[in-house]
């Protein structure tokens, strides 16, 4: 299993750009065992094997294969398949780029609009080693982020021919195994922020997901939501569903059941969720609640 972590990254390299390292959890039984996008198969973040170690130690390296600093600033998760990590990151331009940690529960509006580079790294499993790193995009943001969030907090997510990353405002992007870009889309600038203060910038946080053929991303903001999938091979765009001014850009979506004949991309909200059926992506419910 990976595990990243900026924090340390940023304690161990004084000095530089903010960088998260990518740890590894040597976890002998579970080397075959994909984990293809947030959360794992089917989003509910189990590992289906036994013998998996629920402790560690950095400094002694107990239970530690390798780490590898990862340039940049990003909360998404890595991903596996087969013997290769995925991995994405945002490195500014600007080398006092703020980030905040630990949360400071009171309303911060530090950002960093400097000129950024998109980024997606390809790891050896077993080595810790970068095999190759892509810049999906080198631009300014289009929208601010929170000092406790990153431009890169999106996981990527992969079946096994192509790696999915999504930066919200900055674009969604498809990579071949091998770091070669296959097709980009412009979602558009995402106003993503507090429902209650509405020009207090979150930036967008939610992951893409990989169904057959399709690419679905959900992309709340104050006005205009809508949750839209793209034909995974291609990147055109097949459907685009609008949705209620909901406004966060965090809450994550998945696939439901994949036994049941009537299958949905469930999905979350502030005070609401709601289900798009496969066909037409039009909205079958949308109850209250968190």
């Amino acid at each position: 299993m990976t595990f990243s972590d900026h924090r340390a990254a940023r304690f161990h390299c004084p000095g530089r750009l903010p960088g998260r390292l990518v740890w590894i959890f040597f976890v002998a039984a579970a080397q075959a065992q994909n984990w293809p996008s947030f959360r794992g198969p089917q989003a509910t973040g189990i590992l289906e094997t036994r013998g998996v170690p629920i402790s560690w130690d950095v400094e002694t390296k107990r239970n530690i294969a390798w780490r590898t600093l990862i340039p940049g600033l990003g909360h998404s998760s890595p991903i596996v398949w087969g013997d290769r990590i995925y991995v994405t990151s945002a490195v500014s331009n600007d080398p006092q780029s703020v980030f905040q940690y630990p949360l400071a529960g009171q309303i911060d509006r530090r950002t960093d609009l400097a000129k950024h580079q998109f980024k997606v790294f390809c790891l050896d499993k077993r080595s810790g080693k970068v095999l190759w790193e892509k810049v999906a995009a080198e631009m300014e943001p289009r929208v601010a982020r929170h000092p406790h969030n990153s431009y890169a907090s999106a996981t990527p997510a992969t079946d096994g021919k192509r790696v999915i990353a999504f930066f919200g405002s900055e674009g969604l992007y498809a990579f071949d195994l091998d770091g070669n870009l296959l097709w980009k889309q412009d979602v558009g600038a995402l106003d993503q922020g507090a429902f209650d203060v509405p020009d207090y910038k979150w930036g967008n946080a939610s992951s893409p997901i990989l169904y057959k053929n399709l690419v679905i991303v959900q992309c709340d903001q104050q006005k205009e939501s809508f949750l839209a999938s793209f034909d995974a091979a291609t990147g055109k765009q097949v459907w685009r569903t609008e949705r209620e001014g909901l406004d966060d850009g965090y809450l994550f979506h998945w696939v439901r059941s994949p036994r049941s004949p009537a299958r949905s991309a469930p999905h979350h909200a502030h005070r609401r969720h709601a289900a798009h059926p496969r066909a037409g992506g039009a909205a079958v419910g949308r109850p209250s609640g968190r």
